[in-house]
């Protein structure tokens, strides 16, 4: 097997190509191992971007080089999530919601991700957060907002004997380290209020 001088990465975010290449490093004048190499792929799999991420060795100026080809999902992003749910409480009383999620990346730097959440319904909730790399470090900040609304009750013997409305607003920022592609290290601080009224029974 060809001993790999050097690693190039294309078609990926600037994000992704710098985090790519440091997961290819290890392959990085060694000889060729298809099977730990397939093992490094199916790891970054995960970044969720790309439909699939092929390989190929060339040889340029005398030194065998590991091409790394990341081919972008053709239908996203951005990716709208849609979800139901629909809960029996009491044999006359359902909670019925619509769920959505919109995320998008790279819209405020390379790397970044915007998440807006909404919720129409029995509980219904809007919030927003923007995930951010600093540069091309592992650190990263995360400030998020949003405002939900939930109602809690109390059943006996297929009754509803009491209820209230929990209303929760919150503001908050967070930041940390990404450990590896799957782990991070994070604190934060949030601010935030909770009002709740009575609807029914004490």
């Amino acid at each position: 097997m060809p001993t790999i001088g050097f690693v190039e990465v294309n078609g990926a975010a600037s994000s992704d190509t710098d985090f790519i290449r440091r997961a290819m490093a290890k392959h990085q004048g060694q000889p060729l191992d298809p099977v730990a190499l397939a093992v490094t792929l199916t790891g970054l799999g995960g970044l969720g971007r790309y439909e699939s991420l092929r390989w190929s060795v060339r040889e340029r100026d005398g030194t065998n080089g590991l091409f790394i080809t990341a081919f972008p999902k053709p239908y996203a992003p951005p990716f709208l999530f849609l979800g139901v749910s629909l809960e029996n409480t009491t044999a006359n009383e359902f909670r019925f919601g619509l769920n959505a999620r919109y995320l998008t990346f790279d819209k405020l730097g390379s790397g970044s991700e915007l998440r807006i959440d909404g919720a129409l319904g029995s509980d219904p909730a809007v919030g927003i957060a923007l995930y951010k790399p600093i540069f091309t470090t592992r650190l990263f900040v995360e400030p998020f907002a949003g405002i939900s609304s939930r109602t809690f009750n109390v059943v006996q013997q297929g009754r509803v004997q009491a209820s209230y409305r929990q209303t929760r607003s919150v503001v908050g920022f967070d930041g940390g380290v990404n450990v590896s592609r799957i782990d991070e290290a994070r604190a934060g601080v949030t601010f935030g209020r909770f009002d709740a009224s009575v609807r029914t029974g004490d």
